[in-house]
């Protein structure tokens, strides 16, 4: 027995290292004083609660291997996480169930719970920013980095979130959002899966996936590129979420000023000359169909099956000349003056005269 204020002799007392060796810090106490009111009694510590108590507010390797650094109001839950990194003021505040995660900044993580029996399970997040990770509960390898990335984005695993609000309120897994509000839930929450967006310098609600309700398989580049990845439909330009077709070009000057300083929808270039385009009637505009003069007498052809050849200059609408091509003439007949008006036609690899 022991009388309070009586003096301990540790003399005589064996190395404690020397006599066991399992020594554990978890279950090997000192002796300490506790006042109470006036008096004083003796209680038992053990090393590793000492450690956590000493160490509070500090850096600290504590039980299950957890990493803390954190303010000592955090009170960080250090039996229900294992092998977890957590720094940051009042970080991971009422969070359980996470093993081999990390967790960095003022709330990160804070309150998100995952179902984890024993801890047996790799839940492996990454919840970098302030706030980002609050309240994200049931999740696994997940990353939200950025202030409120992934905030309360609960049932989102497999998902990566960077940028400030990216993911929060998302509910769905295998979603990635990058850019401020990427993929962020519409209203209170959105629950979708595989959604891809990324954006950069847009409001939350200038995004294509802004307000739209459920969304799964969507995709939203910049709101340039967008479309569903499941039907394989993709749109560009003036872009949409529902395409009506496997590629869907669009064109609008309402929306996009910009698509007024010409006439067309779509164009193709070759080694860095404009072939062709299509403008806003349907039109195709290119180099299919050619109108000129003949540069010389061009000779009508025995057979369809023994063309003749022949030169013809190019005009453009100014009627002025853009290029030198040689002609084939098919028609039995059909006989061509020099200088005289000519249109042909591309076909399989040559052009062709067309009688007019």
């Amino acid at each position: 027995t022991f009388t309070p204020g009586a003096l301990l002799n540790f003399c005589p007392l064996p190395d404690a290292l020397s006599i066991a060796n399992d020594f554990d810090t978890a279950t090997s106490y000192l002796a300490i004083s506790v006042p109470s009111g006036v008096s004083c009694a003796v209680g038992k510590i053990s090393l590793q609660s000492l450690s956590d108590f000493v160490g509070s507010g500090f850096a600290a390797v504590s039980n299950n291997c957890n990493h803390i650094w954190s303010n000592a109001e955090a009170n960080v839950d250090k039996l229900n996480n294992a092998s977890t990194v957590f720094i940051g003021c009042d970080v991971a505040i009422g969070a359980t169930g996470w093993r081999n995660s990390v967790f960095i900044g003022t709330d990160a993580g804070r309150n998100s719970t995952t179902p984890n029996v024993g801890l047996a399970t790799d839940t492996s997040c990454i919840f970098i920013g302030n706030q980002a990770g609050r309240d994200a509960d049931n999740i696994a390898n997940t990353i939200a980095v950025g202030t409120n990335a992934g905030y309360n984005a609960y049932n989102s695993s497999r998902s990566i979130y960077i940028g400030s609000n990216a993911g929060a309120e998302m509910h769905g897994n295998d979603n990635i959002g990058i850019g401020a509000h990427a993929v962020r839930g519409s209203g209170v929450s959105s629950v979708g899966t595989r959604n891809i967006e990324i954006v950069a310098g847009l409001l939350d609600n200038q995004r294509l996936m802004y307000s739209s309700g459920n969304l799964s398989d969507a995709l939203n580049i910049q709101n340039t590129i967008a479309g569903n990845t499941n039907a394989k439909k993709i749109s560009v330009g003036h872009a949409t979420l529902n395409p009506d077709a496997p590629f869907s070009v669009r064109r609008n000057t309402v929306a996009v000023p910009e698509h007024a300083t010409n006439d067309m929808i779509q164009s193709w270039w070759c080694e860095g000359v404009k072939v062709a385009h299509i403008d806003c009637s349907g039109r195709f505009v290119g180099n299919m169909f050619v109108e000129g003069v003949a540069s010389g007498i061009i000779a009508a052809p025995t057979s369809p099956s023994s063309p003749t050849t022949g030169t013809m200059t190019v005009k453009n609408s100014g009627w002025q000349d853009v290029t030198n091509i040689t002609v084939q003439n098919k028609n039995p007949g059909f006989s061509v003056s020099n200088n005289a008006y000519i249109q042909a036609v591309f076909v399989n690899g040559t052009y062709r005269l067309i009688r007019t």
